[in-house]
């Protein structure tokens, strides 16, 4: 039977590497998520409320 075929890294830390951005890219986007669910909610409320039109 034939072996599978091994990942060959380009430099030794490379799995370490790759799986701290994965992490950091899921936070990071997690983040931005969050950031744009905030300003939809502010940006609705501010225009439900027609706090412009009050004297």
């Amino acid at each position: 039977m034939a072996r599978a075929a091994q990942r060959t890294f380009l430099a030794p830390a490379s799995k370490a590497l790759t799986t701290g951005l994965t992490v950091v890219a899921v936070l990071v986007s997690g983040a931005a998520v969050y950031d744009v669910v905030r300003i939809g909610d502010s940006g609705a409320k501010a225009s439900w409320n027609n706090w412009a039109a009050r004297p």
